[in-house]
């Protein structure tokens, strides 16, 4: 009886880990799994409240490694592509404002500043300056204009970076 309660919470911890590790499985056989795996890598829902709030209050402070982790988070698969554009665009900083030079008022709004890890510039038609200094959406919008756009809409494309 005595080793049956020894055993019994190792039993637990293990059948708790099974499906997180099918799905490092599934991601390794799928060949996902091309970069070492980093704590970041870690579903938030397997670490807690505690460690999703703190991942939260990180990105929010524009902790890189957080900024690192949302782009991969959103942008999946081609997350690749997406960190090698942000980091050349602003180094992952989330409070970047560039293009200053470009500025321009119309209808009382103003355009032609960019903003975020993205730097994506505010121009009429677009999403107001609003959510493109929000950095997660900032991240978001950018997968979005990189999936429908390609890389060309970025300037570090042309000039910096290799992005094809």
């Amino acid at each position: 009886m005595k080793t049956v309660l020894y055993v019994l919470p190792w039993l637990m911890l293990l059948a708790s880990a099974i499906p997180y590790s099918a799905q490092c499985v599934a991601k390794w056989r799928d060949k996902e799994f091309n970069q070492p795996f980093m704590p970041q890598d870690v579903p938030m829902s397997i670490l807690g409240l505690e460690a999703n709030r703190q991942y939260n209050e990180a990105f929010s402070r524009g902790e890189k490694w957080a900024v690192e982790a949302e782009i991969k988070r959103i942008w999946g698969t081609e997350s690749a592509m997406g960190l090698k554009i942000a980091t050349a665009e602003t180094g992952l900083r989330c409070d970047t404002v560039g293009d200053g030079h470009l500025a321009y008022f119309k209808d009382g709004v103003e355009y032609g500043k960019s903003y975020g890890p993205f730097q994506l510039r505010a121009l009429p038609g677009r999403p107001p300056v609003s959510a493109l200094s929000n950095c997660r959406a900032n991240i978001y919008l950018a997968y979005q204009w990189y999936k429908a756009q390609g890389p060309d809409i970025w300037s570090v494309c042309h000039n910096e970076i290799k992005c094809y």
